[in-house]
């Protein structure tokens, strides 16, 4: 008779233990299924910021170079023109450069630092 006694407390145990799993996964007492659920949600969130990273990046750049290209286009058009190198009048390049010294809010025109000739 004492060997029925101690299957039944090992099959008491086991059942307790086993509802003590059910119960557990079920109620999640430690929080681990919704820390398992942040962390997927915040890795998913990081492969989509970096996704749109890279996207916002190869447009920028696909604009810089865009630009650039622009830019020396039209450096080449204003420097072949015809009389592109012909000099100024000193008059003129006076002008600019004390309206260049108004906008810069600086008191004296620049001519005390550039030699004549220059822009």
């Amino acid at each position: 008779m004492f060997g029925l006694s101690k299957l039944a407390l090992v099959g008491i145990a086991l059942a307790a233990v086993v509802a003590l799993l059910v119960v557990g996964y079920f109620s999640d007492p430690f929080g681990w299924r919704k820390n398992l659920k942040a962390r997927v949600v915040v890795a998913e969130q990081g492969t989509e910021l970096a996704h749109e990273t890279g996207a916002i990046t190869e447009r920028v750049l696909r604009s810089e170079v865009t630009i650039h290209t622009v830019t020396e286009r039209q450096v080449d058009a204003v420097q072949s023109a015809p009389g592109a190198d012909a000099q100024l009048d000193p008059a003129f390049v006076d002008s600019l450069r004390a309206s260049i010294s108004v906008m810069r809010g600086e008191s004296q025109a620049a001519d005390d630092h550039n030699p004549a000739g220059t822009p």
